[in-house]
């Protein structure tokens, strides 16, 4: 797999799973993780599991046997934290800034980090972190999905909010 080639979405789910079930047990990367597991968490059949894994395998991602628990090799844990950092942006965009529930911020970043491209993923990070950052970015979800500016209106800092404010 050259640095060009991008795997499937649905194979990139594979990879973050076996990723984050490795994660979840002692001794990660001499354990790995079963199929049954890989199953149980993605709700998928064995069969499918193991088409997946071979597939990952002829690509050079995972050490797999079958009846064996599965790893990642070197080149597949880039691959796999790198979908999961992808994951964890997005999931974060829905959740911090757009202020989406877990379910709906995790449905919609399960979804999105598969098709974000390389631009817009840097331009998310750099986004989130400036949000995170900035004291004066105090915005605040209303029911009616409307957003309200929560600044003070006595800070020389937020001329941007100001102008922009509704008269009363």
């Amino acid at each position: 797999m050259t640095g060009t080639d991008r795997i499937s979405s649905n194979l990139e789910d594979y990879l973050e799973t076996i990723f984050m079930l490795s994660d979840e047990t002692a001794g990660a990367h001499t354990t790995g993780a079963h199929s049954k597991d890989i199953a149980n968490k993605m709700g998928v059949t064995r069969a499918s599991v193991t088409g997946a894994l071979r597939a990952l395998s002829e690509l050079g991602l995972v050490d797999y046997t079958p009846y064996r628990a599965v790893r990642l090799t070197t080149k597949g844990e880039r691959v796999a934290r790198a979908v999961a950092e992808r994951y964890a942006i997005v999931y974060r965009f829905m959740s911090d800034v757009l202020g989406l529930n877990t379910d709906d911020a995790s449905a919609a970043a399960g979804v999105m980090e598969h098709g974000l491209s390389k631009p817009v993923m840097t331009r998310l990070v750099k986004f989130i972190r400036f949000f995170e950052n900035c004291k004066h970015v105090q915005f605040v979800w209303q029911d009616d999905d409307d957003i309200l500016c929560d600044y003070d209106p006595s800070d020389p800092q937020c001329q941007v909010c100001k102008e922009h404010a509704p008269t009363q």
